[in-house]
């Protein structure tokens, strides 16, 4: 066993060793603190910055934000109304189709009482495969046929005022592949499902020309029977789809699957209805809306600008730059108030037998005044 001496002669050598090194030791010191600096740098501050930069000097201004109290944005009898589209995109069969169509409705001009208790915010679906006489198509075309015609939205939101009988200040649009970007920027979402979603045709993206094995001889024959019967498709070529599964209860899902599970449109148990298509679009809505306005999010300046940068790069709207502004502090100022959701759904709608026009829906009535009367009465329940 070492005696004490030799242990304070090894733990002096030691020393003297150390000394002897003392200039590298505080220059690997230096250099750690600088990489720790650079690490924090670029983690939190340089996104912060560009952030600032963005707020102070793009099309959303902080300052506005600040002194404006948002209340002058356009309105009919103090609400809101914004067209919410979503399309494709690029990589899609008619990009410019939108497979969602929803509403949002805020009361904007706020007496004393509201200040203190904002009243709810209306989300209200719209089927997409409602068929408009006037546009002699379904109205998910609309958008389409706006661009087509360079008046961008604008066909949209007559159309839709027309089924509504809500007028339509603003629209947004944005293409589905920003949807799932953002939703993965978030870090996923948790989304409530409310009913079982089984959909063994969910087409795979890229394979929608796949032979599946079958020789060149076999894909006409299965595509000439499939002109006939396009259900039959899934069954024919089963190798250009894959199987979706929800159950009930709250779900995490990263971008990609969430999309999965608002496009699904072969799901069993009515869940393959656009009516079913438009409730899960409204959960996935909420589910970002939380966790968006979430501290985790909040308080991340990258997490913020990654999402900013998203959006500016991928949506279209009517709204101005000063509109924007008025919108960041309705946004700020409703960031706790509860979310309520309504569709025309089946009680308000029928489908007719399928013939040129394809699968569609029409008012009940032969026009729209029960669904203009049942919104109203939607929206009146909450002033």
């Amino acid at each position: 066993m070492p005696s004490s001496t030799s242990i304070r002669l090894t733990i002096t050598r030691i020393r003297r060793k150390i000394f002897s090194h003392h200039s590298l030791i505080k220059r690997i010191l230096a250099t750690s603190l600088v990489i720790v600096f650079i690490l924090i740098l670029g983690k939190f501050l340089l996104p912060a910055g560009k952030l600032a930069k963005e707020l102070i000097f793009g099309p959303v201004n902080v300052l506005s934000v600040v002194f404006n109290r948002g209340e002058d944005l356009k309105n009919d009898n103090g609400r809101t109304n914004i067209l919410l589209l979503g399309t494709g995109g690029t990589g899609h069969d008619g990009p410019n189709l939108t497979d969602a169509i929803v509403v949002l409705s805020i009361k904007t001009k706020l007496d004393e009482k509201d200040e203190k208790n904002p009243p709810a915010v209306f989300l209200i679906s719209i089927p997409r495969d409602i068929y408009s006489d006037s546009l002699q198509n379904k109205i998910n075309s609309a958008y389409q046929m706006g661009l087509d015609q360079n008046v961008g939205p604008l066909l949209s939101k007559s159309v839709i005022n027309q089924i509504t009988g809500l007028p339509i200040h603003y629209a947004v649009v944005l293409d589905f592949s920003a949807f799932d970007n953002l939703i993965d920027i978030i870090g996923g979402v948790d989304v409530n499902v409310e009913h079982v979603l089984d959909d063994s045709g969910y087409p795979i993206s890229g394979k929608e020309n796949d032979s599946c094995g079958f020789s060149p001889d076999e894909v006409i024959q299965k595509t000439a029977a499939i002109s006939l019967s396009p259900a039959s498709e899934i069954e024919a070529f089963p190798c250009r789809y894959e199987r979706l599964h929800f159950d009930v209860g709250i779900q995490h899902m990263d971008g990609t699957t969430a999309l999965k599970f608002v496009r699904s449109r072969h799901g069993q148990n009515e869940e393959g209805t656009d009516f079913a298509r438009s409730q899960r679009q409204q959960l996935v809505l909420k589910a970002i809306r939380d966790k968006v306005l979430s501290s985790q999010t909040i308080f991340s300046p990258s997490k913020i600008l990654d999402i900013y940068n998203q959006v500016k790069s991928h949506i279209n709207s009517d709204l101005d730059s000063t509109d924007l502004n008025k919108m960041l502090t309705l946004a700020l100022k409703y960031r706790n108030v509860q979310i309520k959701t309504s569709a025309i759904n089946q009680d308000l709608l029928v489908n007719p037998p399928v013939d040129e026009r394809g699968w569609i829906l029409l008012p009940k009535d032969g026009n729209w005044e029960q669904v203009h009367q049942f919104i109203s009465s939607q929206l009146e329940s909450q002033e």
